[in-house]
């Protein structure tokens, strides 16, 4: 469902190939495509919720010899992936569902890459200091 017009499965006044884009008009889309949006904000809320414990498992599974700010600064980098991964959420299903309403074009996430690149350097980060301090 990226990319593209939406509004050529909608229902009610003309689709999104033939309305001005420009038009603040709103049909009502095809449930489907409203459900997907809604299955795809729920991920990205379960992503949220997925950060959230790991930032509390950090705190339990870190060995004990860590300096106390390492493992403060992974509790709080998890914990900000997670607040940006909430916010990106509900930013995102707002976004689509206007698009999806006015039968105009969206495009893919850039929060994705974003988030994507940010948990790379946090898990990272993790297996460094592990493997630092299990050796």
């Amino acid at each position: 469902m990226t990319g593209g017009r939406v509004g050529a499965g909608m229902t009610g006044t003309p689709t999104a190939a033939t309305a001005d884009v420009t038009d603040d008009r709103e049909i009502e889309p095809d449930m489907r495509f409203s459900l997907a949006n809604e299955r795809t904000a729920l991920a990205w809320v379960r992503t949220c919720l997925g950060l959230i414990a790991a930032a509390a498992a950090v705190t339990h599974l870190v060995p004990e010899r860590t300096p106390a700010w390492l493992t403060c600064a992974l509790v709080v980098a998890f914990a900000a992936a997670a607040v940006l991964t909430g916010a990106a959420a509900t930013t995102r299903f707002r976004t689509v569902h206007r698009a999806l309403r006015r039968g105009q074009d969206y495009h893919p996430p850039r929060e994705i890459t974003v988030l994507a690149t940010v948990l790379i350097v946090i898990s990272v980060a993790v297996v460094i200091v592990s493997l630092s301090y299990h050796a």
